[in-house]
């Protein structure tokens, strides 16, 4: 469980800011091969910014199970650069601004450097209006002259990663969506073994906070016989409503939704048993990318698997480990039963035969 834990603070430590996934895409590579003791034995990082990790079985035409956890964060690009040491962000990805004011940010210029986000004593404002991210100013510390020397309009910026053990085996720290979901598929990887009938992908796409970008990829970079989506989903907070959550600590969430295949899902939840699994309806949208790779060339079998985290997109998103090992169980398990089921054959792109899925 710790060896997972130092895993994941170093996913999270290496940032992937929506639109700028390169920055520590090669990184991420080399850790999740790395991690998996070798289980990868092909890797690249797509013009779309995604990164390709794969395992093939041997066989010619083998199928092709994928896993699917985008590899993007939300964060910030510079907007401005306003003088006496201030800067000022625009949003990459859905932030609340109310979370930001005395927060900490890091700007990832010619050097990484820590920003705070004023905040105004409320009995100086004089306003209960809160300003807009766009009008927020970060103080940085430095001279106007230093500070335009190593940041730039345009570069980078994400919320400061702490990385708290609670206990229990909880954590709480920025990114958990969706580090903790690639932290749980290469972990599955280590479990499964040698495949005989099977070609294991793992896409780590990009863009998902901004649109799903890297999943309208998916399909010319893999062609998937049957994808699994993997994210993060929303855990049971004060004032949640009912039906709408997980519950920490209670094991992965699976989704139930006219975008994914019902088939492909029940076979999930069948391999699943002997694990904690919680369902889900999100009958018409799962708000993962799902919603766009299940309609990507000729339709791809998907199911969605996710992970329960309390305050999604602050920097203390927080989520149980438990939960995690979990998930890595449920595809582990997928991708054994997947080897040697008949259920799931290679089909559409392959000349448009039914595979049941």
């Amino acid at each position: 469980m710790q060896k997972l834990k130092n895993f994941l603070k170093d996913l999270i430590y290496a940032p992937t800011v929506s639109g700028y996934e390169t920055v520590s895409a090669e990184k991420i590579m080399d850790m999740c091969t790395q991690f998996s003791d070798g289980f990868f034995t092909d890797g690249y990082v797509t013009t779309a910014k995604s990164i390709v990790l794969s395992r093939k079985c041997g066989k010619e035409n083998a199928r092709r199970l994928c896993f699917d956890a985008h590899l993007d964060t939300i964060g910030f690009a510079v907007s401005e650069i306003c003088g006496d040491g201030y800067l000022r962000l625009a949003p990459l990805g859905g932030i609340d601004a109310n979370i930001l004011p005395s927060g900490e940010v890091l700007i990832l210029g010619k050097q990484r450097i820590r920003g705070i986000v004023s905040s105004i004593p409320p009995h100086l404002s004089g306003s209960d209006k809160l300003p807009a991210i766009g009008e927020l100013l970060v103080d940085t510390g430095f001279t106007d002259e230093h500070l335009r020397e190593i940041v730039s309009v345009g570069n980078p910026a994400m919320l400061y990663p702490h990385f708290t053990e609670l206990l229990g085996n909880r954590i709480s720290s920025v990114s958990l969506d969706d580090k903790i979901c690639i932290a749980a598929a290469v972990e599955a990887v280590k479990r499964m073994g040698n495949l005989e009938n099977t070609d294991i992908y793992l896409y780590l796409s990009s863009g998902e906070e901004r649109g799903g970008n890297g999943s309208h990829h998916i399909y010319e970079e893999i062609a998937p016989d049957a994808l699994i989506v993997l994210d993060v989903n929303f855990a049971k907070e004060k004032g949640s409503v009912d039906g709408e959550y997980g519950v920490l600590s209670e094991g992965a969430m699976m989704s139930y939704s006219a975008v994914t295949s019902v088939k492909f899902t029940r076979f999930v939840a069948e391999c699943a048993k002997g694990e904690k699994l919680q369902l889900v309806n999100e009958m018409t949208y799962t708000g993962t990318n799902a919603d766009v790779s299940a309609r990507v060339g000729f339709g791809i079998p998907t199911a969605v698997v996710s992970i329960p985290i309390k305050y999604m997109h602050s920097s203390v998103e927080t989520a149980d480990m438990n939960d995690v090992v979990s998930c890595a169980n449920i595809l582990s398990g997928v991708a054994k039963q997947y080897d040697k089921s008949p259920v799931c054959l290679p089909v559409y792109f392959k000349g448009g035969a039914d595979n049941g899925l």
